[in-house]
């Protein structure tokens, strides 16, 4: 019999790939559970301005969880092989930064209510001040959850993650059965949240307690600021168009285009989140142990970073995109029978946000790849170019939809958000080549796949145009060509990875 090799022994590439496995599918059941609830959710127990309230204080709290924590959870991710007493300073930064952002923002809490309406007929302050603990829940847990990724342990993470979001999802059909309205989506995510906490911390191998050095805490402030505002841009780009559909079309159109949003994000969440956790703990691997050195790509550190980005992009895109592809042609279908027709006007606009998706998740690749060299706020350029082109897009879309070849101001605010999306792509292509990062691999692992999908998607709208029936022929036998070609270039595409 052979034995399993010691823990210890294994590989980067052995550990990553475990690790990577552990948190799909804990990203799955999350997803999964996650969707189930909201399906209960959407078919009668709550309303569509239910979901656009509860969207309103989603915006303001994802923007604060992009900052809470000075990015020391992602130290931490990075870094990793600190001492006790300067993680102990980065737990200090991250609960101090979060508990003063709650804090101010509870006070704001009113004003930044009506932000969201222009006759202030809503008022979301309540739901914005319960969003806030969740805020100091997770700058309590940050480091400690960035431990864990470092360390490959995602079967810790992915059980607390998994048992945090089915504790949510009961929490908020209580709530709803009640009759809390947005406020039952607000306590699901309290709940789940603190129960993630609690379990991430009984799990963690060690847990260094508070402290406080200065020129360490200096230090960590100044690696933390510019992701920071990286991870702030980020948020604009993903949630304003929450914010301009609040503004423009009211909170009934946001709780719309929030189920349509969560449906076009689903299989870009499945795997970003796994993946750029592993990947960044990957990348940091490879990279040289001071990126801003005079010579810092000793051996050959430099074209295996640009090597492993490319196989990490072009895999996911032979994944990603042809889900991409099917919600977009099955979307109407698939959310009249999950979700009941009078969710069924937003489907138009599941297609463009689904592509869009896939979009922001080569986009965080990219920002890990660079930030693991050094070149943090190379990001930011791009991040500008895509608001000041998603910002204006969506409120034109929105306020003139006709103008983009539409019906729906939903569908109209969709494919501006994937316009804005193509304007992104050739400012990134600018920064990773301006950070050292070869784009020629890259485009040579990511043609087959494409390739592949483009003809997956043509077989599909062959059978679309003579009817139900020949499109769903069409989708088993395009399916069934797709995952042969998958089967076969994958794993070659993984053995090349562990060879290198």
């Amino acid at each position: 019999m052979i034995s399993r090799s010691p823990r210890a022994a294994w590989t980067v590439h052995q550990r990553a790939t475990r690790s990577f496995g552990w948190s799909v599918g804990g990203q799955f059941i999350r997803r999964a559970v996650n969707w189930c609830g909201t399906i209960i959710l959407a078919r009668g127990l709550l309303s569509q301005a239910d979901f656009g309230i509860y969207t309103q204080g989603l915006t303001v709290v994802f923007a604060l969880l992009a900052v809470n924590d000075l990015a020391m959870g992602y130290w931490v991710m990075q870094i990793g092989t600190a001492q006790d007493e300067t993680i102990g300073t980065a737990r200090t930064i991250a609960l101090a930064t979060s508990l003063t952002l709650a804090t101010a923002t509870a006070l704001a809490a009113p004003w930044l209510s009506s932000l969201f309406h222009a006759d202030n007929s809503v008022n979301s302050a309540g739901i914005i001040r319960l969003l806030c603990i969740p805020v100091v829940i997770d700058g309590w847990i940050a480091t400690t959850a960035g431990a864990l990724s470092r360390d490959f342990l995602e079967r810790s993470r992915a059980m607390a993650e998994c048992t945090g979001v089915l504790v949510s999802v009961v929490t908020a059909i209580g709530g709803a059965l009640l009759g809390w309205g947005p406020y039952a989506l607000g306590a699901g995510h309290v709940a789940g949240s603190g129960t993630t906490a609690f379990l991430l911390s009984r799990g963690a191998p060690r847990r260094p307690s508070l402290s406080w050095d200065r020129e360490r805490g200096l230090s960590l402030i100044r690696f933390g600021i510019p992701l920071s505002v990286g991870g702030l841009l980020n948020q604009i780009i993903l949630n304003s168009d929450f914010f301009v559909i609040n503004r423009l079309l009211g909170p009934v159109a946001a709780g719309s285009y929030f189920i349509a949003f969560n449906m076009a994000s689903w299989p870009a969440t499945l795997l970003a989140i796994p993946l750029r956790r592993t990947a960044v703990a990957s990348f940091s691997r490879i990279a040289p142990t001071n990126p801003r050195a005079k010579d810092p790509w000793r051996g050959n550190a430099h074209h295996q970073i640009a090597a492993a980005f490319a196989r990490t992009t072009a895999q996911l895109l032979a994944v990603v995109l042809p889900i991409a592809i099917l919600l977009a042609l099955w979307a109407k279908r698939l959310i009249v029978a999950l979700y009941g027709g009078r969710w069924a006007p937003v489907a138009g606009a599941v297609g463009w946000l689904s592509f869009a998706a896939v979009g922001r998740l080569v986009f965080g690749l990219a920002v890990d790849v660079m930030n693991t060299v050094g070149r943090s706020t190379r990001a930011m350029p791009v991040q500008l170019v895509w608001i000041c082109t998603l910002l204006p897009g969506m409120w034109f879309a929105g306020s003139k939809p006709e103008m983009v070849l539409s019906t729906s101001p939903l569908q109209a605010i969709a494919i501006a958000e994937l316009a804005a999306v193509g304007a992104m792509l050739p400012a990134l292509a600018i920064q990773l080549h301006r950070s050292q990062i070869a784009l020629a691999p890259l485009l040579r692992h990511i043609a087959t796949p494409v390739a592949a999908s483009v003809s997956f998607a043509l077989i599909l709208c062959g059978g679309r145009q003579f009817g139900a029936t020949a499109m769903l022929a069409a989708t088993v036998l395009g399916a069934a060509l797709y995952l042969s070609f998958l089967s076969r270039w994958l794993p070659s595409s993984m053995s090349l990875s562990l060879q290198k």
